[in-house]
């Protein structure tokens, strides 16, 4: 989720508790899932984000309690993902 326009929040659900996600949204509404792993040491490998494709993962993310990890900004998160984005 968004908090706003310049940083995304991330954040964990209980079943999966070795991944960090964020959820992007564009003028409110869902857009696309991203997701991380975690180092042993807790720390986010920004190296692995990827995207979530709709399915039961995806609903299971949108429906979980969600515990807020952290937040990092759309630029940090823009130059350390290795997405291709297009």
């Amino acid at each position: 989720m968004i908090e706003n326009e310049n940083k995304y929040e991330i954040f964990q659900i209980p079943s999966q508790d070795h991944h960090v996600f964020i959820i992007e949204t564009i003028d409110g509404m869902f857009d696309c899932i991203y997701c991380a792993d975690l180092f042993r040491n807790g720390t986010i490998d920004h190296t692995s984000w990827t995207v979530i494709e709709e399915g039961e993962l995806a609903d299971e993310i949108l429906g979980s309690h969600k515990k807020v990890y952290g937040e990092i900004t759309v630029a940090e998160f823009e130059s350390q993902a290795c997405l291709m984005l297009g």
